[in-house]
C-alpha cells in the first residue's frame, strides 16, 4: 500500500501525523528536484541560442541527473516559458531515455511522434499521447537523430505565426467580483481542457511591490492595486516580469486563482501575461 493510501486510511491520529509529514517532506524534495531541472534547462537552452544564429522550433532537453518523476512538470514550464514544443528526456534503463512532451496550440505532439517514426521506424520505441502532451521511449544514443526530425516536422507543420502567442481574455470584471467566492463558482466548471479553457480576465493596475520569490520554488509574486483594492499575482514565467517595478502601471491578463499556502486561504490573480499600459490619446 502506498504512503498515501495509507494516511487516508490511518486510524490512528499519531500515525496518520507521522505518514503525513513523510508526504509533505518528499513533496518538497520533488519540488526541489523540479526547480533544479527547470533552471539547468533555460540556462542549457540560453546557451545554446549564444553558440546559435538561429532560433529553434522545437525544445528537446535531455540530462543524465534528471529525474524522470518531474520531467513532465519541466516540460510543461519549459513550453510555457519559451512557447515551444517541448520534450525533456531522462534516463530510463538499459541505454533508453524516456521523454516527456508539452505542445503548443497548432502542434499535435502524438501525430507528430507517429509521422517520426513512420519516417524513422524503430527509432521511438513507444510512444503515445494527445494533441498537447505525450510520452516517449527512445535510445539515448538516437537523441540526436530524434531532435533533428523533431525540429524537421515542426518546420514542416507549423508556421512563424504559430509563435505568436494569442491570449483570448473575458475582459475586465467588476472589483466587487474579485473575490474567492467566485473563483471557487468558476472551479465548479473543471477540468479545464484545449477547446474549454479556464477564463482569462485582463484589467489594469498598478505595481506596488517589485518581483520576489515565493517559498513555493518556481514562482514569482507582485502585488498590485486596482480601484483601491490590493491584489496578490503570481506566475511561473519570470521572463514576463523582467524590468518590473513599484509604481508601473501595466495591463495585467490573470487568471483567478485561490492561494491554499496560507491561512486563512486568498485570492491569488495568476498572470498570463503582462504589459505597459498606455493611455489612448484622443
Amino acid at each position: 500500500m502506498s504512503l498515501g493510501i495509507e494516511c487516508l486510511l490511518a486510524t490512528d491520529t499519531d500515525a496518520a501525523l507521522q505518514a503525513a509529514r513523510t508526504l509533505d517532506k518528499l513533496n518538497q524534495e520533488r519540488r526541489a528536484i523540479e526547480t533544479r531541472m527547470k533552471e539547468q534547462a533555460l540556462q542549457h537552452l540560453s546557451d545554446l541560442q549564444q553558440s546559435t544564429t538561429h532560433q529553434d522550433w522545437t525544445v528537446c532537453l535531455y540530462h543524465p541527473d534528471w529525474h524522470q518523476g518531474v520531467i513532465g512538470i519541466v516540460a510543461a514550464r519549459v513550453k510555457d516559458s519559451r512557447f515551444r514544443p517541448t520534450i525533456v528526456f531522462a534516463d530510463d534503463q538499459e541505454g533508453m531515455i524516456k521523454g516527456s512532451a508539452r505542445s503548443i496550440p497548432g502542434y499535435h505532439i502524438r501525430d507528430a511522434l507517429d509521422r517520426i517514426s513512420r519516417t524513422r521506424p524503430g527509432l521511438i520505441v513507444k510512444f503515445g499521447g494527445h494533441a498537447m502532451a505525450a510520452g516517449l521511449t527512445i535510445h539515448q544514443s538516437d537523441l540526436d537523430l530524434f531532435r533533428q526530425l523533431f525540429e524537421d516536422d515542426a518546420r514542416t507543420h507549423l508556421n512563424e505565426e504559430t509563435f505568436q502567442i494569442e491570449i483570448l481574455s473575458e475582459g475586465d470584471i467588476e472589483p466587487r467580483h474579485l473575490r474567492l467566492d467566485t473563483v471557487r463558482i468558476l472551479k465548479q466548471s473543471e477540468p479545464w481542457g484545449q477547446e474549454f479553457g479556464e477564463p482569462v480576465f485582463d484589467d489594469v493596475f498598478m505595481i506596488l511591490t517589485p518581483p520576489r520569490i515565493t517559498a513555493r520554488q518556481g514562482l514569482i509574486q507582485v502585488s498590485c492595486q486596482n480601484s483601491n483594492s490590493r491584489y496578490e499575482a503570481a506566475t511561473f514565467k519570470p521572463d514576463i516580469l523582467k524590468g518590473l517595478q513599484a509604481g508601473n502601471r501595466v495591463r495585467i491578463a490573470y487568471r483567478m486563482d485561490i492561494n491554499r499556502y496560507c491561512r486563512p486561504e486568498r485570492l491569488r490573480l495568476m498572470i498570463e501575461h503582462i504589459e505597459p499600459f498606455q493611455e489612448e490619446r484622443v
